[in-house]
């Protein structure tokens, strides 16, 4: 019987288990080491299993491409009409402008205090609002599930009349 060994990452890949190419194949975290130093990164499990070569990158710098999905979310968050935009789907009824307003409000406020949040909490959010990040051949498109987008700006239990539950 081979021992267990403990996991040794010192940061965690945040888009495991969401990141897919075009085509639907998931991307799955590796590393590679060089002089001492770790180079994290997503590869596609087309190329890990040898199942062919599509159209999609087959390894994408994880450094990279989660300041990328991160810097996207702030900027949402902070953009009331981007903001907006990606609620408008998810609506069922307009909901009224005075829970707009407090929507938009309280995500400038869950942008600025951003880098007050410690690492894990950052992770959890992201987990929490995406649904899925597809890497299309000319951008990286990110899915948000917006209920719990809304549950997290909002922080917690309250409900907004037009979109679904939380």
């Amino acid at each position: 019987q081979g021992k267990r060994r403990k996991v040794r990452a010192t940061k965690e890949s945040i888009l495991t288990g969401i990141l897919f190419d075009a085509s639907g194949t998931l991307y799955t975290p590796t590393h590679a080491n060089k002089n001492g130093r770790r180079y994290r990164y997503y590869t596609s499990q087309a190329v890990i299993k040898k199942i062919g070569k599509g159209n999609s990158p087959a390894r994408i710098p994880a450094h990279d491409l989660e300041n990328a999905v991160v810097d996207r979310m702030l900027e949402w968050l902070q953009t009331p009409t981007q903001l907006l935009a990606a609620f408008r789907d998810e609506t069922t009824v307009a909901p009224a402008q005075g829970v707009l307003s407090q929507i938009l409000a309280q995500a400038a406020i869950a942008a600025q205090r951003w880098p007050e949040r410690i690492a894990a909490d950052r992770t959890q959010f992201l987990k929490t609002v995406i649904e899925r990040v597809v890497i299309q051949q000319t951008h990286v498109e990110i899915r948000l599930r917006v209920p719990a987008l809304l549950k997290e700006i909002l922080g917690g239990g309250q409900t907004v009349v037009g979109f679904p539950p939380f």
